[in-house]
């Protein structure tokens, strides 16, 4: 009997196109707590115009990031030229949240300028002392989800 080996491979795939795929399991609501504790005072100094100290605020919970100083203060300088470019932040708006496991999560804010909107960016991670920020990023592509 001649095997056929496409027949075979078709029946795998078709079979695997039925296995869901497993969604990310998210960190509960503790660590939410935890998370928002870390972010709203971020959010808090971009509206209230203090750019470089929300993010070294938001920093100051990691013991890598407290060690980059040179980093932290490069980024609170392109924050400020951002907003010199596209006046004071009035508004920022959580927009999503991508979880890549039980310990770490992207939040996407939309955040609205005097003259454009800039998205944000956050990693979270949770280390066994808690959670921090891994890293963050903001450019003017508001129009793209996480990943993009």
């Amino acid at each position: 009997m001649k095997s056929n080996g496409l027949a075979w491979l078709g029946a795998a795939i078709a079979l695997s196109a039925q296995v869901p795929a497993m969604a990310a399991e998210a960190p509960d609501s503790a660590d939410l707590r935890e998370i928002d504790a870390l972010t709203e005072p971020f959010i808090k100094g971009l509206t209230g115009g203090d750019a470089k100290g929300a993010i070294a605020t938001l920093f100051s919970h990691s013991a890598i990031m407290q060690s980059k100083t040179a980093d932290i203060s490069f980024l609170g300088a392109q924050a400020e030229a951002a907003i010199g470019a596209y006046g004071p932040i009035r508004a920022c708006i959580l927009n999503e949240t991508k979880n890549s496991s039980r310990w770490s999560l992207t939040r996407l804010y939309i955040c609205q300028h005097d003259k454009f909107l800039t998205r944000w960016l956050i990693t979270m991670f949770k280390a066994p002392g808690g959670w921090q920020a891994a890293t963050i990023r903001f450019d003017d592509k508001f129009g793209d989800a996480i990943g993009e």
